[in-house]
């Protein structure tokens, strides 16, 4: 797999954001931990580790422009069960 490593700051200098009046967006393989949260008012990471027994995350998605905390369900792995 991939090392988890941050992208220097200044190898982002002059990239152009995603604006926040933008269509909301869903991203995945970004390997977050915690609870889930969106990054921003339209934008949203879905992959929180599932595979390394963190939570399997999804977003209920009702249209609205200003995503929420509150529209996550998620279930923490137990790589105990079967």
């Amino acid at each position: 797999g991939a090392p988890d490593m941050l992208i220097p700051t200044y190898k982002l200098n002059g990239l152009n954001g995603y604006s926040e009046s933008e269509k909301p967006v869903f991203m995945g393989h970004y390997w977050q931990t915690g609870t889930p949260t969106p990054f921003t008012n339209n934008v949203c990471c879905l992959d929180y580790s599932a595979a390394k027994s963190h939570k399997l995350a999804a977003y209920r998605y009702s249209g609205e422009t200003k995503l929420t905390t509150n529209n996550f369900c998620f279930v923490k792995i137990d790589p105990t069960s079967s």
